[in-house]
């Protein structure tokens, strides 16, 4: 028994790290360790600069002009954009090197998505006016629309040390129990931005989460309540900050554009956590990166998405859901995303077996 499990360990070794989970991998070296030292001290270093520039830069402009004041936040958003390009670009220097793989179904043309430089090469995604969000981030950092980024997140990261300041001063949208997100900047922070034609964007989650062992429970254990299927490799969705978000801004501009990501790292299996195979520390700390970041993107179309019309939004008026909608077109909308987590759910499994998403 001891000389077959000792024989076993070699062989584990052997296998490319992302191939295993983090706990199954050798232990870090010396030189694994300088390195995460390395990473902390950069990340430290890189948030409390962006924060002594929202400090020091920007609340002074206040002063002065608000617009100013969201044009120098817009920057610091930016610089953290640029220094997430920064440890994953490719090359020996960075700390966890990686390449982008993207690709779409038939409601998205990639070519004509992809901006180039002058020599042809793609840099980036023209998403104009449109761990995951890291990559997400750094993608909208190379189409420059990260200066404009709104994320949704959830309220307890407010009060992470130091990085949930920084947070605070990029104008998240933080939602949780006693935080909806009404009651978010969500909706003023893209009204300035439609009313000053800058380009921006929305990155949200509906699962909320994680998916882990823990939250994969509680969510099996609300489809057994509400009597619809599990999911097998994600979470079940929650529609209410979607539906919120896609009505404010349509009260905004007609330019609203969903985009529907799905994104897949090799080594995971079926049903399988991807934090146990990759986190921050371990991607960036200890060098162990994804190959590739699969990324698959669909256009949503939203002529044919539910409780969009009739509305009392406008420009200058933002009522909870409960006040404008009628539970009936609130169930509507939630039964149209869980239908398209199916399908992701779908989409998951073939990635999972085969390292490429199918075209549909």
């Amino acid at each position: 028994m001891d000389s077959s499990s000792s024989e076993s360990e070699p062989v584990l070794h052997t296998l490319a790290p992302h191939l295993l989970p983090i706990a199954s991998r050798r232990r870090p070296s010396l030189l694994d360790s300088l390195r995460l030292v390395t990473f902390n001290a950069l990340f430290i270093l890189t948030c409390a600069g962006i924060l002594c520039i929202q400090l020091f830069f920007a609340l002074p402009c206040i002063l002065i002009s608000r617009r100013l004041y969201r044009r120098v936040i817009g920057f610091s958003r930016a610089t953290f954009g640029r220094f997430l390009v920064g440890i994953s670009a490719s090359g020996g220097a960075s700390f966890g090197p990686t390449e982008f793989v993207i690709t779409s179904d038939e409601s998205v043309d990639l070519e004509g998505l992809v901006r180039r430089d002058q020599a042809g090469n793609p840099v980036g995604l023209e998403l104009a006016r449109n761990s995951d969000w890291v990559y997400l981030w750094i993608l909208l950092s190379l189409s420059h629309l990260d200066s404009g980024l709104i994320i949704v997140l959830k309220a307890t990261l407010r009060w992470v040390p130091l990085v949930g300041a920084t947070m605070q001063f990029f104008r998240f949208a933080f939602v949780g129990k006693t935080m909806p997100i009404t009651r978010t900047p969500l909706a003023s922070e893209a009204k300035h931005a439609v009313q000053e034609g800058s380009p921006f964007a929305v990155m949200l989650f509906p699962e909320g989460t994680l998916f882990a062992v823990d939250t994969q429970l509680t969510s099996d254990a609300f489809a057994l309540r509400t009597g619809v299927p599990p999911m097998r490799n994600v979470l079940l969705p929650k529609s209410t900050g979607l539906l919120y978000t896609l009505r404010t801004l349509l009260a905004l501009t007609d330019d609203v554009k969903l985009y529907d990501l799905t994104i897949g790292y090799p080594g995971v299996p079926a049903a399988g956590y991807a934090e146990e195979y990759y986190t921050l520390f371990s991607v960036f700390g200890r060098r162990h990166p994804p190959p590739a970041v699969h990324l698959h993107i669909r256009l949503v179309d939203l002529s044919y998405v539910p409780s969009l019309s009739q509305t009392t939004y406008s420009s200058t008026n933002f009522p909870t859901l409960e006040e404008d909608l009628s539970p009936t077109a609130r169930a509507e909308f939630q039964e149209w995303t869980r239908t398209r987590w199916v399908k992701k759910d779908a989409l998951m499994d073939t990635f999972c077996e085969t390292d490429v998403y199918n075209k549909h």
